[in-house]
Formats: structure tokens, C-alpha cells, sequence
């Protein structure tokens, strides 16, 4: 496990069996006063799908400060002569907020740990769309702000993990614990698969 800013963290993946190369990425930055996380997939698997989410991390990585909608527009122009890839961004700050969204099927949870919430799962909005490749243009972004409280856990999650992964969780094991756990019982047998998953420590 690992800590960042505001965010103890862990990820764990996998590549499809068969594969040397998986074209899941995790990047975990700290940015102002909080950490970015970012989850890419690189369309498909194997050796193209590496390279086009490789270059999504570079491309974050260089331009991490910038907004959600302009970041996503420097990996769609970056990413033109590749398979493309899907993602989900979420920001978590000091001020106890996180905004995250997400373009493709990079699915995410806030799991919350105070009951005071009406919800005690929010799940992520993702808009359809590849981000590079051959696609003219990306969604339209909407971006969502969420309050945090302590203890509140991120799982966000690629589709080489099951659609249930938020099920049956022991909440008050560590990230690393929860990591391992899922992508031991939730990875599906015919794709990449990774997952990151943080606890809010304000």
C-alpha cells in the first residue's frame, strides 16, 4: 500500500493469460493539493493496447495540471495513431471534494464510510466514447463533484473486472488487501484487467 497526499492507494492488474504485455494503466499523481488518479485502457490487448495507454500515461504525466476537459483533449490528439483507449480521471483534494468522470467503460465506486450519506455507494457517469484512435471527436464532458469524509474508498476499475465489484467488500480491510482480492475474484478470464483502489484520508 502506498500513500499520496490524501489518498492511501494500492493497484493491482493483470494481463489477459497468454499475454506478456497489459494494455491496463494506472497513474497516481499529486496535483495542487490533492492527488489525480487516472485508469486507462488501451482498446483490445497485447502489445498495441500497452503502447496506447503508455502514451496516455505520458501525455498525463505532462499535463496533469491542467482541467479534465483539456487534459482529455491533449490524450485524444496524442492518442490519433493508436487503437485508442477509454479512462476515468478523478481528482480528491485537501477540502475534502473529489470531481471525477469518465469516457468509455472504466468503471468507478465511492464507497462512503459514514452512514450519514443517503447513498452509500455513488457510482461513476461514463459517457460513451474512445478517447484517440480513429475517432473524430469525444463526448461532451461533465465532470462531478462529490463531498469526502474520511475513510470514504475509491474503486475504480477497467472491464477485465467484473461489473460487481462492489459487492461483498470488507470495507475496513486496507487498499492493498481489497486490490489483491479483486483482481484474484473478480478478473474476467478473457481480458486485461486492473484495479486501484483508495481510502480518503483527508
Amino acid at each position: 500500500m502506498k500513500k499520496t497526499g490524501v489518498v492511501e492507494w494500492s493497484v493491482r492488474s493483470r494481463s489477459l493469460p497468454g499475454e506478456t504485455f497489459c494494455g491496463d494503466r494506472c497513474l497516481v499523481m499529486e496535483v495542487w493539493e490533492g492527488v489525480l488518479v487516472a485508469v486507462i485502457d488501451g482498446i483490445g490487448h497485447g502489445e498495441e493496447a500497452a503502447r496506447a495507454s503508455q502514451l496516455a500515461v505520458e501525455t498525463i504525466e505532462a499535463h496533469a495540471e491542467r482541467s479534465f476537459s483539456l487534459l482529455l483533449q491533449e490524450c485524444h490528439s496524442n492518442l490519433q495513431k493508436t487503437r485508442g483507449v477509454v479512462m476515468s480521471l478523478a481528482y480528491l483534494d485537501d477540502q475534502r471534494t473529489m470531481t471525477w468522470m469518465g469516457v468509455g467503460n472504466v468503471e468507478g465506486r465511492l464507497i462512503r464510510g459514514r452512514v450519514q450519506y443517503a447513498e452509500k455507494v455513488e457510482s461513476l457517469l461514463l459517457r460513451t466514447g474512445i478517447v484517440g484512435g480513429d475517432s473524430d471527436m469525444l463526448p461532451a464532458f461533465y465532470p462531478r463533484g462529490l463531498a469526502l469524509v474520511r475513510g470514504d474508498l475509491l474503486i475504480m476499475a477497467t472491464d477485465g473486472i467484473k461489473n460487481d465489484f462492489d459487492h461483498d467488500i470488507d470495507v475496513a480491510a486496507g487498499p492493498k488487501r481489497i486490490a489483491e482480492e479483486l483482481i484474484v475474484n473478480k478478473s474476467k478470464p478473457n481480458d486485461d484487467a486492473l484495479v486501484f483502489v483508495g481510502r480518503y484520508t483527508g
